[in-house]
């Protein structure tokens, strides 16, 4: 996760190192200008609406975050080109672990175990400032259909392509048999 505390797009910074220990709730609500770049950034025609709401609780070495995204974005439909509006609401949980301290002497208790079986591995930060935006980014870019339809939209016969039985190497066979 990037730490640039000059450029967040969304506004979307934590410090890690003042956390609460009952955690932070952070809301954050899109401005326009904002959904301009994010528009540009997830490649799609519109975005009407961009909101999280995340709990950021410490936990052992780094934090976890929990939440949930919501967007209202606009693509053009893969076969008419018509506008096709989408509704996000994702689900957002991922922990970050902080880089360990290479001043402070290692004692017991001091291990963070990471469990590498997990499918669900911790994304590491450094220093005391975590910045969520490409977090938020990255899932809304994963929500986001790849090849959006308008309700009964259908490919005509000559947009569907070649027939996959022709294009089988035992039809150019089969071909060559049938010519002799």
């Amino acid at each position: 996760m990037k730490n640039d505390t000059e450029n967040s797009l969304l506004e979307a910074r934590v410090r890690v190192d003042k956390l609460p220990s009952g955690g932070h709730i952070l809301k954050i609500n899109a401005t326009p200008e904002q959904l301009m770049e994010v528009k540009k950034i997830a490649g799609v025609s519109n975005i009407h609406r961009l909101n999280a709401v995340l709990q950021v609780n410490p936990v052992k070495g780094g934090v976890q975050v929990t939440g949930r995204l919501e967007a209202d974005i606009v693509q053009p439909c893969v076969v008419t080109l018509d506008p096709v509006p989408q509704k996000i609401r994702e689900p957002l949980s991922r922990v970050f672990s902080s880089a360990p301290d290479v001043h402070a002497e290692a004692g017991a208790g001091s291990e963070n175990f990471i469990d590498l079986e997990s499918d669900d591995l911790p994304d590491h930060f450094d220093g005391t400032e975590l910045d969520l935006s490409d977090y938020i980014l990255e899932v809304l870019g994963l929500a986001i259909e790849l090849y959006p339809r308008a309700s009964g939209a259908e490919l005509s016969a000559e947009q569907k392509g070649d027939n996959p039985d022709n294009l089988s190497p035992f039809s150019v066979l089969k071909s060559l048999k049938d010519s002799e």
